[in-house]
């Protein structure tokens, strides 16, 4: 079978591999798509944490969708049926996976066999979804996101969704923000010309926001998330951080500020997201601006990080 391997930032080199073979309590599937995930991007990069280079074949992966090939026999899905998958080693790049049982979710009970391109986004919205729940209510209050790349929007998507009464975001690109305010954004900033925290103090009449999420996971955004937060407020990190950030403790302490993490979503998680995007709760088809390949993965990931070609997401097709 066909794999690729990242042998050294930002360099892939094409792999031929044994096929794998599904051990007790895992499942063997033929990878449909693979997306260009923002944390595969750090990595991409050559930004910490990331195991040495080069990279173990098939990484870095994490959101993909594949056909069984045997029937589970806990009877969750047949042979043939289209399944969200998570490679727990992030190993995704790969014709064929065997992974655990409980890393696959079933998209025939929601209507999406059929729409490979919308159900492999299953697994970024259910991690949006998994910080959604650390919110709390957030009827009426004020939200600013930074960062609008995929998982950016959805979280302007979903708060608004949620009740919130102002929403701001922030981009380097501006074609971001334009598809921010689609999604519900009351008011955007271009982080390339603009502070953005006169911009939050100019849009709230000095208050500043009552929940900030970090969705880029830079050093420089981690460090002015807090900033953007009133006393009191809420600063959620999403965002993968590297080994460069940091925080500064002594902010969180004078504005009193609650601060959460969120990472891995449970099997609710994936779905809550499955039901939502069968039921066009939420839009993720209008976020696939490009399909490529599976010969075509350097080319996905370089179009994914340089953001060429007013780029949103990026799904590779293997079958």
């Amino acid at each position: 079978m066909r794999a690729w391997q990242l042998v050294r930032p930002k360099e892939f080199k094409a792999l031929e591999m044994p096929r794998p073979h599904a051990e007790e309590g895992q499942v063997e599937v033929e990878l449909l798509r693979v997306t260009v995930c923002g944390s595969d991007l750090h990595i991409y990069r050559g930004r910490r944490p990331h195991p040495p280079f080069p990279l173990p074949p098939g990484s870095p992966a994490h959101e993909c969708l594949g056909k069984a090939l045997a029937d589970d026999p806990q009877g969750r899905f047949d042979e043939g049926d289209v399944l969200l998958v998570r490679p727990p080693e992030s190993d995704g790049l790969r014709e064929m996976l065997a992974v655990p049982s409980e890393n696959v979710y079933p998209v025939k009970p929601y209507g999406l066999e059929k729409d490979p391109d919308r159900a492999v986004l299953g697994s970024l919205v259910a991690p949006v979804l998994k910080c959604a729940r650390l919110l709390g209510n957030v009827v009426g209050k004020s939200v600013f996101v930074i960062g609008q790349g995929p998982a950016g929007l959805i979280h302007t998507e979903i708060v608004r969704r949620m009740g919130a009464g102002f929403i701001a975001t922030a981009d380097l690109l501006r074609y971001r923000l334009e598809e921010s305010r689609r999604r519900g954004a009351d008011a955007t900033v271009d982080a390339s010309s603009e502070d953005l925290v006169r911009a939050a103090e100019k849009l709230t009449d000095g208050k500043l926001f009552d929940i900030v999420i970090e969705a880029v996971g830079s050093a420089e955004t981690i460090a002015l998330a807090p900033m953007l937060a009133r006393p009191e407020g809420s600063v959620v990190f999403y965002g993968l951080p590297g080994e460069d950030a940091f925080l500064r403790p002594y902010m969180y302490f004078s504005k009193r500020l609650v601060m959460r993490s969120s990472e891995f979503p449970q099997r609710e998680d994936f779905e809550l997201a499955l039901k939502m995007i069968g039921e066009r709760i939420i839009d993720v088809g209008s976020m696939v601006t490009h399909v490529l390949e599976f010969d075509e993965v350097p080319r996905a990931y370089r179009l994914a990080d340089e953001k060429e070609e007013n780029v949103i997401r990026v799904i590779v097709r293997a079958a």
